[in-house]
């Protein structure tokens, strides 16, 4: 039996086997055949609406663009993402805060496809050295030495998928780390804020995308779809060949279709539930008063999440708590001004300083969004009933996709793309 691997040799093992992982993906070409080819589609010219800028709305619109296709992309909100939304105001120095979406992982193919593909930069999720802090009876509990994990263990310990006490023991052997490093996922954020690849999406849109535009009813005929929205307060109306609904189950129960849906699309529209979730934000100073002892990085017995995020810009850093599930439940329940002074509490009693340290607190709470009621979908629905097309209506989103995250809400944009490029007229 092996005794520990010293922490500065674990680090060197896991930093080749991350370097191997991203060689090995581009050689394979993974990367770049990740990208679809819908340009030399022959498809006639029709006008297709997107309801929702959304990664897989604005993902969809830019494939069917780049096939010749006539988009217009309605959003509720100021801005595109949807629930990949990065916070910049309310911060200093170039301070940002990942409010939703913030991890990838290099099994995300698309993602990183399309990444690569605008130029953006990844940065790593997880810290690679100091140590994780939990709590007992309230105080303070030191946690595994980051440098012995991988970011896979880091990924599930956070989440809470492994128990805390079986991720490190002195039996694990230099086989079991390798396998860990070079078998498991590698997570990783973009570098100025999640929002930049949405974003890069929205901006080759050329003004596709008309911003505060709730739509309140879909009504479609054999020869095309109304589309009714409200913009400035006035009630619009645009005609097109073919709608995406890009928006979540939550929001589209808010929207009147006509004909009725079937019953079985009706019925997982109705049925599906958002989670619930919560991040606090704290914008601190500075690092220095925390110990090098800790990473900043931790998770409470009773699963909330607490991140550390340092920028090249400034001395300033960001602690972020995160919430989710039936743990955000009573915490959601709280009011703004609650939940910050309930988490900067929390945090105080982990990390002594940060209350003196704490220059600004921002808070979202997903459940009360007006355009989602939560985060992402929770139960499973029948995958075949939901993405299946209903005369012109065609559905995409992460939760049309069994892959989930940022990489599903993609996949599913090309879903619809090649669905409505494959069509003929009607």
């Amino acid at each position: 039996m092996m005794s520990a691997l010293p922490a500065s040799l674990a680090r060197r093992l896991r930093q080749a086997a991350e370097g191997a992982r991203r060689r090995k993906l581009r050689s394979a070409g993974v990367v770049r055949n990740a990208l679809p080819d819908l340009e030399s589609s022959a498809a006639a010219t029709r006008h297709v609406a997107i309801i929702g800028a959304g990664l897989s709305g604005v993902c969809a619109a830019h494939l069917l663009r780049q096939a010749g296709q006539r988009v217009t992309v309605l959003e509720a909100r100021d801005q595109p993402g949807g629930r990949t939304l990065t916070l910049r105001e309310g911060f200093a120095d170039g301070v940002y805060a990942d409010a939703g979406a913030a991890r990838i992982a290099d099994i995300h193919y698309r993602a990183l496809a399309w990444i690569e593909h605008f130029g953006l930069s990844l940065e790593p999720m997880y810290p690679d050295s100091g140590h994780l802090i939990s709590e007992r009876d309230g105080r303070p509990v030191p946690g595994v030495d980051l440098a012995r994990l991988s970011s896979h263990d880091i990924h599930h310990i956070l989440t809470g998928h492994m128990p805390w006490e079986a991720q490190w023991s002195a039996s694990r052997s230099i086989r079991h780390l390798v396998r860990n490093s070079f078998v498991k996922p590698v997570w990783y954020r973009i570098k100025g804020g999640m929002d930049c690849l949405p974003c890069a999406f929205a901006d080759r849109l050329d003004g596709a995308i008309r911003y505060g535009a709730p739509v309140t009813a879909i009504k479609q005929d054999s020869a095309g779809v109304d589309v009714h929205f409200q913009a400035s307060g006035v009630e619009q109306r645009l005609r097109a060949d073919f709608v995406v609904c890009a928006a979540p189950y939550t929001a589209l129960r808010a929207i009147r279709i006509s004909p009725a849906l079937p019953a079985d699309k009706r019925g997982i529209i109705v049925q599906s539930r958002s989670e619930s979730a919560t991040r606090v934000f704290l914008q601190l100073r500075d690092r220095a008063w925390l110990s090098p002892y800790w990473s900043g990085y931790g998770v409470t017995p009773d699963k909330w999440e607490i991140w550390q995020s340092s920028f090249a810009s400034t001395r300033r850093c960001l602690f972020a708590v995160y919430v989710q599930g039936k743990a955000a439940v009573p915490f959601a329940a709280l009011g703004p001004e609650a939940r910050i002074a309930t988490a900067t509490a929390r945090l105080e009693g982990l990390f002594p300083g940060i209350r003196e340290n704490c220059e600004t607190a921002v808070q979202v709470c997903w459940d009360e969004n007006p355009w989602s009621f939560g985060a992402q979908q929770i139960g499973e629905l029948p995958l075949d009933v939901g993405t299946r097309v209903e005369g012109r209506l065609h559905f995409a989103g992460s939760h049309t996709s069994a892959s989930g995250w940022m990489e599903g809400a993609l996949e599913s944009g090309y879903r619809v793309a090649s669905e409505i490029l494959g069509r003929g007229s009607g």
